[in-house]
């Protein structure tokens, strides 16, 4: 019976986060913690933001946060479902490896760079 309460309770909170997810809504908390991540993991590849420290390593870098978060077909679940994505048989820097983000971490970065198309939002 604990069990089965608390898959009930992961349930609502799953619900929950997809609801939020699909609204379109981030916490400022959850925007700057995904841009705290993706300055230390996705930076080696991609300008994240004008206060990256260091430009990306690559001879190509992928494209810029700003310029995915331009895209008519980007949003929080779309970018949550591309980093969640495993990227088989991909070499850079044609396509980028699979990042294996933890799902909060993937949340937070999604909205990070949603937050992207509204500048007023960036941290």
């Amino acid at each position: 019976m604990k069990h089965l309460v608390q898959a009930f309770i992961v349930g609502l909170l799953t619900v929950h986060a997809n609801h939020v997810w699909a609204e379109g809504t981030a916490e400022p908390a959850q925007i700057r913690e995904g841009h705290r991540l993706a300055l230390q993991i996705c930076s080696a590849c991609h300008i994240v933001g004008s206060d990256q420290q260091s430009a990306p390593i690559m001879r190509r870098p992928g494209p810029r946060f700003a310029e995915i978060a331009r895209r008519r077909d980007v949003s929080p679940r779309s970018i949550r479902a591309f980093l969640q994505t495993r990227h088989v048989g991909t070499t850079p820097p044609s396509e980028m490896p699979n990042p294996q983000l933890l799902n909060g971490q993937a949340d937070a970065i999604a909205s990070y760079l949603a937050s992207l198309k509204d500048r007023r939002r960036v941290p």
